[in-house]
């Protein structure tokens, strides 16, 4: 009789249910109370365990780029500050509620800023959001001139990123306004501001990491490619993860979804920069290219020279034919010359042909591609030598961030870069350098040339 019973009320409380009415106003599973506190517990958790990496990392971390590590030091004090400053709110609005009957909690999730708060309240609360999007978005810009060091590379940065980080930023105390389509007008622009600025972020790591350094970003040792490998896939999240809040602009826990993704995705880029040998792997791959485009050349030239030396060997008559034949090529080289020019270089279509080939698109193309290719390799150079001298200054010992620094190669003692390279002298030691070796390869160089 009792197995009946409970079916029976099973039965009719599934029937009211269903004729609930009031059921069509439930929002979805992303809106209610568990979501917002699981992800403000997930966000807390990532902000802790970044925090703690940067302090283990610290004496590695700071000498490298001071900058970068005080930026990121403070985008992850300012993002914790705002979670924990969230989650405090939410539970002292949940204490509240259980005060009172029927004694627990809501299921839609709470609004935070309240929305009894008076304008004052709402406005610093709103500052503090506009605060920790500026400095998150600040340092994945500057952790970028450290992957394009080159001053034309940073304007171009600072001239796109930088202004769409201002207004993204400064479009959040739109919400102090009271008409509705001023609100949504500010949040679509925000919206796009930061999906723009993920999208640029994730392209130029892959620029970075696939075109300009991509044999010394995916090595092996020392965890270098394990960090390319969750830079990008975090990035990759984050523009997901962007084009998500365009869609849904109503989910209140997605924007410190994402403002603890491009935190993460900047750390962990920053020693995958490192693992990569801080632009110095640049400035020796090019090096190595040069030295083998040499070799080449003057294994060609001493071809050339060994089948000059058969050809003295050869008989008279084959000897003496070359002789006219380069005679008479001569001979008609000097008639060519002597013979006055009767069309003009400088015609007017020539020079209209010349004009329009400059502002063709191919053109304009090709030379901004070469001024920034010339512009970063110049600044890799630089770089390359004041990060060459702070690795000699380093003590190695163990400690927490010896993972990332044990993927740079240690100087060697006598060092058999060649004083001629241009790269190389960017990746010189000063104290290593020595006249004799300058004279000994000069030396060796002119035996070969008259060899």
């Amino acid at each position: 009789m009792g197995f009946m019973r409970r079916a029976e009320e099973v039965e009719l409380l599934q029937l009211q249910d269903s004729d609930n009415p009031y059921l069509i106003y439930q929002p979805p599973f992303a809106y209610s109370l568990p979501s917002q506190m699981l992800v403000i517990g997930i966000v807390l958790t990532l902000c802790t365990v970044l925090l703690s990496h940067l302090s283990f990392t610290a004496q590695y971390h700071f000498p490298l780029s001071k900058l970068n590590f005080l930026l990121q030091t403070l985008a992850v004090l300012s993002l914790l500050t705002k979670v924990s400053a969230e989650l405090a709110l939410a539970s002292i609005k949940l204490y509240d509620i259980s005060s009172i009957w029927p004694y627990m909690f809501e299921y839609t999730a709470i609004d935070i800023p309240y929305i009894e708060w008076d304008v004052w309240k709402t406005g610093a609360w709103l500052a503090m959001l506009a605060i920790v999007s500026a400095l998150v978005n600040l340092t994945h810009i500057q952790f970028l001139t450290l992957l394009f060091p080159s001053d034309l590379e940073q304007l171009l940065i600072f001239t796109i990123l930088g202004p769409l980080a201002v207004v993204g930023a400064a479009l959040t105390f739109c919400d102090l306004s009271s008409s509705d389509s001023t609100i949504k007008t500010a949040e679509s622009i925000k919206n796009v501001c930061n999906s723009t600025l993920t999208l640029l972020f994730t392209a130029a790591l892959i620029i970075w990491g696939g075109v300009i350094n991509r044999r010394r970003a995916w090595r092996t040792d020392g965890g270098t490619a394990a960090f390319g490998v969750f830079a990008i896939a975090l990035a990759v999240l984050g523009t997901a993860v962007n084009f998500l809040i365009v869609k849904e602009d109503e989910v209140p826990w997605l924007q410190s979804v994402e403002w603890a993704i491009v935190m993460w995705q900047s750390w962990l880029g920053f020693w995958w920069w490192v693992g990569a040998g801080m632009g110095i792997g640049e400035v020796e791959d090019r090096r190595a290219r040069k030295t083998k485009k040499q070799k080449l050349k003057r294994r060609n030239k001493n071809r050339t020279v060994e089948s000059q030396v058969e050809s003295m060997f050869t008989d008279n008559g084959e000897n003496q034919a070359v002789k006219r034949r380069w005679r008479s090529s001569h001979n008609n080289t000097n008639n060519i010359h002597n013979t006055p020019q009767t069309s003009s270089s400088d015609s007017p279509e020539t020079s209209s042909d010349t004009f329009l080939f400059r502002f063709s698109p191919s053109y304009l193309v090709s030379y901004v591609y070469n001024s920034l290719k010339r512009a970063h390799n110049a600044a890799a150079r630089i770089q390359a030598k004041e990060y060459k001298k702070k690795q000699e200054q380093h003590e190695r010992r163990w400690g927490p961030g010896e993972f990332a620094m044990s993927s740079i190669n240690p100087i060697p003692q006598h060092s058999q870069l060649s004083t001629t390279d241009e790269d190389t002298e960017a990746l010189k030691s000063e104290r290593g350098e020595r006249s004799w070796f300058k004279w000994s390869e000069r030396f060796r160089r002119r035996r070969a040339d008259e060899w």
